[in-house]
C-alpha cells in the first residue's frame, strides 16, 4: 500500500479578485516522481509556493508528513524546495555560494557542501564563478542548494525550462538518481508533458488552476496508446454489433459517427463486413494514437 506523504485538500488561491488556484486536490507518495503540469499561467509556481511555505492558501488544508500547521513548520527542513532562484553570488564559485547558505541556514557539517555538488554533477567547477555558468550549471546549482539539508521530499519548480537536450538528459540522471538511491520525493513541475514523461510516474494536469486530470504514467499510456478508429453512419448501432455479434466490448464511442477500439489484434476486414451485412455505414478504419503533446492539447481544448 501507498504511503501519502502530502495531501492537500480544496486548496484555493485568490489575489483580489484573480483565482491562481481553484479547489485543488492532490496526493503525493512517498518514493513518487511526481509531475505537476500546466501552461505558463496554469498555477504550478502557486501550487508549489504552497506547498513550499512560501505563500499561505486562501482557502482549504494541506498536510506533509501528516503534520499541518506548526507542527509542519517544525519538518520544513525535510523539503527542499527550488521554487523561487536562490541569489548566487556571481562572483563566487558553487562551493562558496553553498557555504554561504549552508551558514545561513545554520548548517554546520560543511561536508555537506561536497556531497551535494557530486550528486548534480557540479564537483569540477573548482574556481569557476557563477557568472560563467552556463544555464543547466546554474539549474544544478540550485538543485544543490534545495539538497543541503538532505531533505526527503524535493519540490522543483520547471527545472529543466531553457536548457539544451544535453543539459537536460544531465538533470534526469540526477532526479533518478536522488529517488533511487536516496528514497528522496520529488515534485517538478514543467509546462512540456514530454519532459516529465521521461522521470516521472505519475502526473497531475492542471490549467486556470484547476485540475484538469490526475493520473498514472501506465493510465497516461493507455490513454494515448494505438487504437483502431471506425467512422460509420451509426455509433450507437455500430457498437450493438460490435459488443453482441464480434464480443468486442474494450470501445469508446466518441461521437454520433466515430469509435474508438482500444481492444488489440482484432480483424477490421471482418468488422467492416459485419458492418455492411449488418446495414451499417462504414466511412473509414484506421490505425490512430495521440503523441504527449496531442494529449495534453487535447485536454486543455476540453477545458
Amino acid at each position: 500500500m501507498h504511503e501519502a506523504i502530502l495531501t492537500a485538500k480544496n486548496l484555493t488561491k485568490q489575489y483580489g479578485s484573480f483565482t491562481a488556484l481553484d479547489n485543488v486536490d492532490l496526493t503525493v507518495n512517498k518514493g513518487d516522481i511526481f509531475g505537476i503540469i500546466g501552461r505558463n499561467g496554469a498555477g504550478k509556481t502557486t501550487l508549489l509556493k504552497i506547498l513550499s511555505g512560501l505563500t499561505e492558501c486562501t482557502d482549504g488544508e494541506y498536510s506533509i508528513f501528516s503534520k499541518t500547521g506548526e507542527d509542519l513548520r517544525r519538518q520544513r527542513r525535510r523539503i527542499g524546495c527550488l521554487v523561487e532562484e536562490p541569489a548566487f553570488f556571481r562572483n563566487m564559485t558553487a562551493r562558496e555560494n553553498l557555504k554561504y547558505y549552508c551558514l545561513q541556514k545554520g548548517i554546520t557539517d560543511l561536508s555537506q557542501i561536497d556531497k551535494v555538488l557530486e550528486t548534480v554533477g557540479l564537483t569540477d567547477t573548482g574556481k569557476k564563478k557563477f557568472k560563467d555558468f552556463s544555464l543547466g550549471m546554474q539549474q544544478r546549482l540550485g538543485i544543490a542548494f534545495a539538497l543541503l539539508d538532505s531533505p526527503d521530499l524535493v519540490m522543483l519548480d520547471e527545472p529543466i525550462n531553457g536548457i539544451d537536450p544535453i543539459g537536460a538528459s544531465d538533470l534526469r540522471d540526477t532526479f533518478f538518481r536522488l529517488n533511487r538511491e536516496r528514497d528522496v520525493t520529488l515534485i517538478i513541475s514543467s509546462h512540456i508533458l514530454s519532459e516529465l514523461y521521461a522521470v516521472a510516474n505519475r502526473f497531475l494536469i492542471i490549467d486556470k488552476g484547476k485540475v484538469i486530470k490526475d493520473l498514472t504514467k501506465d493510465e497516461l499510456d493507455q490513454e494515448c496508446s494505438m487504437c483502431t478508429v471506425l467512422r460509420t453512419d451509426n455509433s450507437a448501432k455500430a457498437s450493438t454489433v460490435l459488443e453482441d455479434i464480434l464480443g468486442i466490448s474494450d470501445y469508446e464511442i466518441t461521437s454520433d459517427t466515430e469509435i474508438r477500439i482500444t481492444q488489440q489484434n482484432i480483424d477490421t476486414m471482418l468488422i467492416t463486413k459485419t458492418f455492411v451485412e449488418q446495414g451499417i455505414g462504414v466511412g473509414a478504419v484506421f490505425e490512430s494514437g495521440l503523441s504527449l503533446e496531442d494529449y495534453f492539447k487535447k485536454l486543455l481544448s476540453a477545458v
